[in-house]
């Protein structure tokens, strides 16, 4: 019974476009099409390029973006186009001081 309950919200969550889409589509596409992201010469190699890249013109656009619109622009892009892992950094070599 609870999954009946659950699963008109799952699906309408699944339909509902995402915040970071939604924000992308309003504010970048007038400069930024698809193929930008995808070109073979693209300018962004790291997640935390694709991070820093969405603060630098939601700044210069001067959108007014918290950090959270700003990940979830950097997520939704991510995730469509560029496919970048986060990776933690390695552990200091054993015995090393900070």
């Amino acid at each position: 019974v609870l999954l009946i309950a659950v699963l008109p919200v799952t699906m309408a969550r699944a339909q509902e476009p995402d915040q970071g889409e939604v924000l992308y589509q309003n504010h970048c596409t007038e400069c930024h099409e698809s193929v930008l992201h995808v070109r073979e010469r693209t300018r962004v190699a790291s997640l935390a390029e694709l991070e820093a890249a969405v603060r630098r013109w939601s700044e210069y656009k001067q959108l007014g973006w918290t950090d959270s619109e700003r990940n979830f622009v950097r997520d939704y892009l991510n995730q469509s186009f560029y496919g970048f892992f986060e990776t933690s950094p390695p552990p200091p070599p054993e015995g090393a001081t900070n």
